[in-house]
């Protein structure tokens, strides 16, 4: 809840992840365009230790409550291939579903490395969620009403 917590501010406070880390993430912008969307871990001292794009990985997340989970020393992220929303093609400013494929990744803390990227079906989805997280694995619900069990593999 804490990290959840940090985005509704254009400077998001820090969590501590030990080891004199802070775990922050950068909001979407403005435009609410769903651009890029980072995960910044400092030293105590302010300095970055490593930061991770969302934008570089070629993958969207919602950034909801339910796209990603700090469960230390991991943060697990649902990502999609695409856009899961697109805009309505006669109402301005009304979006209407993508369905699209969905992926869970699991970042290190320490190294910021993914260790671990797994597909989450062979069907498009129009939403996959986080829906709880115990130390070695996540529940995850998808729109089909599947609510499927990953094991973290280390």
């Amino acid at each position: 809840m804490q990290l959840y917590d940090t985005s509704g501010s254009l400077e998001p406070k820090k969590v501590s992840i030990g080891n004199g880390m802070l775990i922050s993430h950068l909001p979407f912008d403005n435009s609410c365009s769903r651009g890029d969307w980072k995960v910044i871990v400092d030293n105590e001292n302010g300095k970055e230790i490593w930061q991770l794009s969302i934008k570089e990985l070629n993958r969207h997340i919602d950034g909801n409550f339910y796209s990603y989970r700090l469960a230390l020393p991991y943060l697990y992220l649902v990502v999609s291939k695409e856009q899961n929303f697109k805009p309505h093609p006669t109402k301005q400013h009304y979006v209407v579903p993508n369905p699209t494929f969905w992926q869970l990744i699991t970042v290190d803390l320490q190294s910021g490395k993914v260790i671990q990227e797994i597909s989450l079906g062979t069907e498009k989805q129009e939403e996959c969620r986080i829906e709880d997280v115990d130390e070695d694995g996540i529940l995850i619900g998808k729109t089909n009403k599947e609510i499927l069990y990953y094991e973290r593999s280390t």
